[in-house]
């Protein structure tokens, strides 16, 4: 087959970030398919740039097209981010011609659009992958208010669920939430965040090496690694670690990028027990992740973040971090079946802090965990998703 995969924000191996779009591109590749990624120009996690084209050596390629200038803090400037890539992705599908398949990742909604119209009107079947209810999420945030708007995105949200060949859903809550809501004739498959779990040698290999390069010797640090942003509750995180700064041997570490990276900084260079570090690697992270003691996973209140499951907390769990997240029904089945660590009540700053001093009271001696479930191993995840939209494209044969 001939696949597009269009994604604004895609990561590659060696980029900060999670790759699940790479590692599923790579599959593809290795089972024969030819395989072009369009992408955004620049990378979400640091807003660097990356080449405009690049062929990797697993046998798949990288058109990245314009952007605008990324994501700043204020919408306005992400829509316009957003409806750059929608315009410039729409000419590099009609410059490739006929494709088999289009699996288009979303948020942003606005570049699928008119790669589904593109898609119909070339013949080729479209699956669309939904890694956060947009514009659902947006409004429970405050992001967006204006009636019109949310009507017109809600109006595009509902088209696209309807009209796809296939939905690929990121959690049981996001495919749920679509069942509930939307006539969805298409099939739907919930393909959940996965991981390439740390093995143990290597864990205590790069451990003692990290924590002495970065001074961590004699604490039980406690790291946040992935995004800053405005659904993660970053107030409250700051809130719990000022309430902390009694505990001489906790620090908590604030890794990644996003809308509150900031405000961390600044709230860092306050309190001794708070530490930011910019986004690094993905095998970097995941090495840090390892030299750490406990993930930290915190989310916003909101019914609609029931059905969340934080690409964060799979990556702690895949380093064999004890974690403490949120109270939320998804996160809390996730944590409960696996031993993992504390429930928090989400947006309870008290709660955040309590929980923290429950497991920095412990921190030499974690809580039992049963290894990583099958469903959350990245291979497995390729696997499903490849056999997914073979059916789907199969269908029309």
């Amino acid at each position: 087959m001939k696949i597009v995969i269009l994604a604004q924000y895609f990561e590659e191996p060696d980029q900060p970030g999670l790759p699940l779009l790479s590692s599923m591109a790579e599959q593809f590749a290795m089972s024969g398919h030819e395989v072009t990624v369009i992408a955004g120009r620049y990378i979400r996690m640091g807003r660097q740039k990356a080449p405009r084209f690049r062929q990797m050596p697993s046998g798949y390629s990288i058109r990245r097209t314009w952007s605008g200038s990324d994501e700043g803090a204020d919408l306005l400037s992400r829509l316009l981010s957003f409806f750059a890539f929608s315009l410039s992705s729409m000419f590099t599908l009609v410059w490739m011609g006929k494709v088999d398949l289009i699996y288009a990742s979303s948020p942003p909604i606005f570049p699928t659009f008119p790669a589904l119209l593109w898609a119909r009107l070339t013949g080729a079947k479209f699956v669309l992958e939904i890694c956060d209810l947009w514009p659902e999420s947006a409004i429970a945030l405050g992001l967006i208010r204006n009636k019109r708007f949310i009507a017109w995105t809600a109006a595009m949200e509902a088209f696209l669920y309807r009209h796809s060949d296939g939905l690929v859903g990121l959690t049981q809550g996001i495919s749920r939430w679509i069942q509930e809501r939307y006539e969805v004739k298409a099939p739907i498959t919930v393909a959940r965040c996965a991981v390439s779990p740390i093995s143990p040698s290597q864990a205590i290999g790069n451990r003692a090496v990290i924590r002495r390069e970065r001074e961590w010797d004699g604490k039980c640090v406690a790291i946040f690694a992935g995004t800053i942003g405005h659904a993660q509750d970053i107030e409250t995180l700051l809130e719990a670690a000022a309430q902390l700064i009694d505990q001489s041997k906790l620090l908590i570490v604030v890794m990644g990028d996003g809308a509150y990276r900031d405000r961390v900084n600044a709230r860092a260079r306050e309190l001794n027990n708070l530490q930011f570090v910019e986004p690094i690697s993905r095998a970097e992270t995941m090495n840090m992740l390892a030299a750490s003691d406990i993930g930290l996973c915190t989310l916003k209140s909101d019914p609609l973040f029931d059905g969340a499951v934080p690409t964060k907390l799979i990556d702690y769990l895949g380093a064999g971090l004890p974690v403490v997240a949120p109270d939320l029904k998804e996160i809390a089945a996730v944590v409960k079946a696996m031993n993992a660590g504390i429930l928090y009540q989400a947006g309870d700053a008290q709660s955040l802090a309590g929980a923290l001093r429950a497991l920095v009271g412990n921190c030499s001696a974690v809580i039992p965990r049963p290894l990583l479930p099958e469903e959350f191993k990245i291979e497995n995840r390729n696997r499903l998703i490849e056999r997914f939209v073979e059916g789907v494209v199969s269908e029309a044969v």
